[in-house]
């Protein structure tokens, strides 16, 4: 088991976000096409921080909608 808080689990989160987002940012810059994957990563990663955050539990799934819509 992790012995980590919530608010050290959320940085986590934040810090993966972040690293979506320089790849996003690349990706722009580049041209690419996966951009857009790359932003909803950041997203997703960012929301998922924010449950973390609060304690909220959240579906291991992409869409956490539902347990924003709990708050």
């Amino acid at each position: 088991m992790s012995n980590l808080t919530n608010v050290e689990l959320a940085v986590s989160a934040l810090k993966r976000g972040w690293r979506w987002l320089r790849g996003a940012r690349e990706a722009l810059k580049d041209g690419r096409d996966d951009v857009v994957y790359c932003s909803q990563m950041v997203v997703e990663h960012s929301s998922k921080a924010v449950l973390i955050a609060l304690g909220i539990d959240y579906p291991r799934e992409h869409d956490v909608s539902i347990a924003f819509k709990q708050i």
